[in-house]
């Protein structure tokens, strides 16, 4: 029997979604809601993290008791405690043992084939068979006791007050105890003369004794009802003094919950499975009958391999009809200038025809919804409309029960003309590569499509924007290019003309730096001409000016602008290093500065040294004759100076020195004589000039 048993009860199918409220909330750890708004803590010594099976649906525990249906004005319903259950139920007996946790043992109900009826009732006569059991079981432990026992055998008779009583069936493993190695016994309670037999019938008596227990449960009973949910409630499972001898309490019984709607003998799915007396199914079809039936179960952590009963007798109930869902949106069918036709589809009457539906309709004039009909047909034609005119409607269904909510809104319009040409696109933005148009929004315009046309291309105007938005981002164009841009605008009745053509030109970007500046001609000591080339990468736009800079060695100084590629540098110092550099200028900006050109001036000649002098007081025969450099060395290092004396006895000239030094000793002169003396010097170039004649009178 318990064989059976489970396979009835693993089956599944699939079902309505339901929701449930517990709303015993002493039975679990959680929180328990005052008439004041407070939370307290109730029991934790309850597992709260039961799995409660929903159909589909969302398991929601209230914890406040079963309150009434959505739309009742009822009172909440108080709490089944014990000694507050409804007449002729017995009251429950519930302990706080310790919780299911992960990991400890425990029964769940395997998946099986999808769905299942509840098992049969037993209602045959069944007390004096059970009675021969139990005495025959209670004589077979008593045995037991006295030999000793197997290993794991307490008889609940022997215990103390402070130890309750263990079950022998937790030592059970698929209906048979381990085989003992001790004193010739078996864990089953098998001896050596031959009692093993004996011993397995006892045990699946005990097991047959134990599903005819949980069979007894009563059907549950609907306690509260409205259209979309039901509050079920059910009493305890009454245990007798010899279940109690065999270690199983009320607290350890789980009742299973199975609910239908396709009848008693329609396929039942588990909506609950706690240690709760009632529970609350919400989500429940109006106008629907349910069939449901209570299950209890003993866990595989009270008896091994869990064990279950029969289900209840089912009991049927039925919810009440009510008014009609919302409808779905009314759709359009045809239109023109001055008509409209509509269709809806039926919502769910939830259990009552429905007699009319109301199509309301709002024409924008400040009036809001006005009723523009009321029958039971599923499509009207509303007639003697406005052209181009916008219209709102909504609809609603009628059954004897009320009137349902509103759908939501649907906006429609009668057929007008073509909107007229829009206004030209502006340009809002432009750049290097981009042009940002944007055009008026009118009230009769959808959408808009801009065209493009590029002559270079040779193409045509393209669709480049087809939208709602009133203005558009050209992307990717070439730099200082012109194109052409139409605009057209689109509603319900067609496209418009196009607007007037218009030309919009992107910017031109600033020029790649000119190639290095070349010396044209020959470098003259105080003039040379430079040329340059115009940039390679314009940026889309001509040249007009181009800026020549001079770095004489103090940093860079204009020293031509304007439009020519060449130029006469001038008025520059001989032998002396400069540096050139070039930029341009166009429409796109000024460009960065080409790399700089190097040029030389040719060295002259030096410049006049300044006069010699005597260092010291002229002797009769010789003194010391010092000079300096010349004002400019002519653009080359000075390499020699000439020093020249002129005689007074003949008036000839003669050469006294020659070298790099800048000074000299002039010997083998006349005493009392004046003498006349020039410095020249000397650079690769060439020589210097002799001026500045030094007259020396010598001592007698």
């Amino acid at each position: 029997m318990g064989d059976k048993t489970k396979k009835k009860n693993s089956s599944t199918a699939s079902y309505y979604p339901l929701n449930l409220e517990e709303v015993n909330p002493h039975l679990r750890g959680g929180r328990v809601e005052n008439h004041l708004g407070k939370t307290t803590p109730s029991s934790p010594d309850r597992d709260s993290n039961l799995d409660l099976p929903v159909l589909g649906g969302l398991t929601q525990h209230d914890w406040r008791g079963p309150g009434p249906g959505a739309g009742s004005n009822q009172p909440p319903q108080p709490f089944f405690a014990p000694g507050g259950l409804p007449p002729g139920y017995p009251p429950p007996h519930f302990s706080h043992g310790n919780p299911m946790q992960p990991g400890v043992m425990g029964h769940v109900p395997s998946p099986g084939p999808p769905g299942h009826s509840p098992p049969p009732h037993n209602f045959h006569n069944k007390d004096e068979r059970t009675k021969r059991q139990y005495i025959k079981l209670k004589k077979k432990l008593e045995q037991k006791h006295h030999r000793g026992g197997g290993e794991g055998f307490i008889n609940s008779q022997a215990a103390t007050t402070t130890t309750p009583p263990f079950s022998p069936r937790r030592d059970l493993m698929n209906g048979m105890r381990p085989r003992s190695k001790d004193h010739g016994m078996s864990s089953v309670g098998t001896s050596e003369d031959g009692e093993e037999s004996s011993s397995m019938h006892d045990e699946e008596d005990e097991e047959r004794l134990m599903v005819e227990m949980l069979s007894t449960v009563k059907s549950p009973q609907v306690a509260e009802m409205n259209s979309r949910s039901a509050l079920l409630h059910w009493p305890p499972l009454v245990l007798e003094c010899r279940h109690l001898e065999l270690g199983v309490t009320e607290s350890d019984l789980r009742y299973e919950v199975l609910l239908s709607d396709k009848g008693k003998e329609g396929k039942y799915k588990s909506i609950y499975n706690g240690i709760a007396l009632s529970c609350r199914i919400q989500d429940l079809r109006p106008g629907t009958e349910y069939s449901v039936c209570v299950q209890v179960h003993l866990e595989e952590l009270h008896w091994p391999g869990g064990i279950q009963g029969s289900a209840s007798e089912p009991t049927t109930f039925t919810t009440p009809a009510c008014e009609p869902d919302q409808p779905q949106l009314p759709k359009v069918m045809q239109r023109n200038r001055t008509s409209l036709q509509l269709r809806w589809n039926a919502p769910v009457d939830n259990g009552s025809p429905i007699t009319q539906y109301i199509l309301e309709c709002d024409e924008g004039r400040g009036a809001g919804f006005v009723e523009v009909y009321k029958a039971k047909g599923k499509q009207h034609n509303l007639t003697k409309l406005q052209a181009s005119t916008v219209y709102r409607f909504r609809l609603a269904a009628v059954n004897e029960f009320g009137r349902s909510i509103y759908s939501d809104i649907v906006q429609t319009s009668t057929s007008g003309s073509p909107p007229g040409p829009p206004v030209s696109p502006v340009l809002k933005e432009a750049s290097v590569t981009k042009l940002h148009l944007s055009w008026q929004k009118r009230v009769v315009d959808e959408d808009y499509t801009l065209q493009m046309d590029d002559r270079e291309s040779g193409h045509g105007f393209l669709p480049v924007y087809n939208g709602r938005e009133n203005h558009y981002v050209c992307q990717g164009l070439r730099r200082h290019s012109e194109y052409k841009f139409r605009l057209r605008a689109h509603n319900e009745e067609g496209p418009s003309r196009w607007s007037d053509e218009v030309c919009y030109r992107t910017l031109p970007d600033r020029p790649a730096p000119p190639p290095r500046p070349n010396v044209k001609g020959r470098i003259h000591a105080q003039n040379f001409k430079i040329k340059w080339e115009p940039p390679n990468d314009r940026g889309g736009a001509d040249i007009t000016t181009y800026i020549l800079e001079l770095n004489r060695g103090s940093g860079y100084e204009p020293m031509y602008m304007g439009p020519d590629t060449e130029c006469q540098c001038d008025r520059l110092t001989p032998g002396t290093t400069y540096q050139l550099r070039v930029s341009c200028i166009s429409a796109g900006g000024r460009s960065e500065s080409s790399e700089p050109c190097t040029v030389t001036t040719e060295a002259v000649c030096p410049g006049k040294c300044p006069p010699p002098w005597v260092q010291g007081k002229p002797r009769a025969t010789t003194f010391l004759l010092k000079w300096g450099y010349p004002e400019y060395d002519g653009g080359a290092p000075l390499s020699e100076f000439e020093v020249e004396m002129k005689c007074p006895l003949d008036s000839s000239q003669r050469q006294v020195y020659q070298g790099k030094e800048t000074e000299c000793v002039v010997t083998d002169l006349s005493p009392g004589q004046t003498y006349s003396f020039q410095v020249r010097a000397y650079n690769r170039v060439g020589v210097g000039y002799l001026e500045n004649l030094f007259t020396v009178l010598t001592q007698n």
